[in-house]
């Protein structure tokens, strides 16, 4: 069963991404989250160049499992209130556009800037093989190596 809260943010994602309009000039990718083009299936669309997607192992779509090691530490996430968030949608997400060193996140020693957050419906990755209905991505960039 899925859980209420679950439910009320599929069910928001999914008015959102169909209120809000595609960002204009956006070209999609040759991929998707449905039917043929979805997760499973991306290594197969272009063989050369989504070739780390037939892994799994640090490109979508990875299985989250008992092979994969737990974080010795949780990072620290500051994502401060944003007022006035600017929504885009690509068409094949919808993406919360930051301001350029809004919020940080802090993990074994190393300051990351979040750069945006976006979600994905259907999810990318799997737990134990199984895929979730929306998916949330933090997007970051070192800070210590940014020019």
């Amino acid at each position: 069963m899925i859980p209420p809260f679950a439910l009320t943010l599929l069910a928001g994602l999914s008015v959102l991404s169909a209120t809000i309009p595609v960002v204009s000039g956006f070209t999609p990718p040759d991929f998707g989250y449905t039917n043929l083009l979805s997760a499973l299936n991306w290594q197969n669309l272009n063989v050369t160049a989504y070739s780390a997607c037939a892994e799994g192992l640090i490109q979508s779509p990875i299985d989250l499992n008992d092979t994969i090691a737990f974080a010795s530490q949780n990072p620290l996430v500051h994502i401060p209130p944003l007022n006035k968030a600017v929504l885009q949608n690509t068409g094949v997400l919808v993406e919360i556009v930051y301001p350029t060193g809004f919020g940080l996140t802090v993990y074994n020693g190393t300051t990351w800037q979040i750069d945006n957050f976006h979600f994905h419906a259907p999810g990318e990755h799997r737990v134990y093989q199984e895929f979730f209905p929306v998916e949330m991505h933090i997007v970051n960039s070192d800070v210590s190596t940014s020019p």
